[in-house]
Order: C-alpha cells, then sequence, then structure tokens
C-alpha cells in the first residue's frame, strides 16, 4: 500500500468510528416499545439472542479478521450494522426483529478488535507505532 492511502486510513477510520459510536440497543428498545402488540419481553429476546450471536461469533470474527485482513472485516462489520438497520426499517414482526439483533450483534462481534488492530497495522506501516495511544485515545 502506498503511504497516501495508508494514511488515509486514519480519517477513514474517524468517520467510521463517529457512525460506529451509538448505543443502538436503547434507541431501538423504545422504538421496539412503541409497535402495537410489543411487550417488554420480546425486547428481552431480541437483546439475549443478538448478545448470544454476539458472544458465539466473537472468537471466529477474530480469526476472519487474521485471515482475511482488517479492512476488510470492518467493512463487513458496516455492512452486517447496515443490514441490521434494513431489517429494523421493514421488520413486521419478531424473526425480523430477532434478524436485526443479530446482524447489529454480529457488526459488532466483527468491529470488536479488529478496529484497534487496523490503527496499530496501519501506524506500524507508516511507521508511526508510537502515536498509537494518542491516536486511540482520540478516538475514545
Amino acid at each position: 500500500m502506498t503511504f497516501g492511502r495508508l494514511k488515509s486510513n486514519l480519517w477513514k477510520l474517524f468517520v467510521y468510528n463517529l457512525t460506529q459510536r451509538r448505543s443502538f440497543f436503547a434507541i431501538l428498545s423504545i422504538y421496539f416499545l412503541t409497535l402495537p402488540n410489543t411487550v417488554a419481553q420480546q425486547i428481552g429476546i431480541y437483546s439475549a439472542l443478538g448478545n448470544l450471536a454476539s458472544f458465539i461469533f466473537e472468537i471466529p470474527s477474530g480469526y476472519f479478521a487474521d485471515r482475511f485482513g482488517h479492512k476488510r472485516t470492518l467493512i463487513l462489520s458496516k455492512i452486517l450494522m447496515i443490514l441490521s438497520v434494513t431489517a429494523f426499517v421493514f421488520a413486521n414482526g419478531l424473526p425480523f426483529f430477532i434478524l436485526g439483533s443479530v446482524f447489529l450483534s454480529l457488526g459488532f462481534a466483527f468491529q470488536s478488535g479488529t478496529f484497534s488492530a487496523f490503527i496499530f497495522e496501519t501506524l506500524s506501516a507508516l511507521k508511526k507505532e508510537k502515536d498509537y495511544v494518542r491516536i486511540v485515545g482520540k478516538l475514545q
């Protein structure tokens, strides 16, 4: 990769992180409660199944990132997030809400760990590893 492309990874990571740093479940819980025939127990089911999917795929997502690259894994994470939003928007029943919750949790699983690894990988290629803590601090 060229120096310019590597350097552009950093601002892209800032944008990625900006779109990633939302508490979706709290917002979705309120939305779910406004839907007809939805009860709090169903929201617990969406949450539990989503968290289970995240737990199950945490290690395989790390393997995927190591095998296919951090950048591709972050792109996949964002695609899963978009699919989750699509499922929630067009949902008309429990299966779609569960699917949306699972996609959301998978997106988080594929993003977790990969984000910081991609930052370090980029900084290493730029020979600026010493800036890692500063850049990660700004992203927090």
